[in-house]
């Protein structure tokens, strides 16, 4: 099934996180692990790259331990003078 509503806002994102005892952070991380697992198989050799600022709200830690790191190359960007 598929849901026209962002991730985590929708009754199917609610099932889902209920049924696997799993947060928003966590359901985030397992969808971007299952588009990237996708692409990365289609086409071999891709390798698939995202901006940071969604990841900026996880932590560290959960994203190294997801696994995530091996499958999507993390860019950070930030067009302030502090970076």
């Amino acid at each position: 099934q598929t849901c026209a509503l962002p991730i985590c806002m929708c009754p199917l994102c609610a099932q889902r996180m209920a049924a696997e005892h799993i947060v928003q952070d966590q359901l985030f991380i397992e969808h971007v692990k299952f588009v990237a697992k996708y692409v990365t198989e289609t086409y071999s050799p891709l390798r698939v790259v995202m901006w940071d600022d969604e990841f900026r709200k996880l932590e560290e830690d959960a994203i190294v331990k997801s696994g995530l790191t091996q499958l999507v190359d993390i860019i950070v960007w930030n067009y302030g003078p502090g970076i």
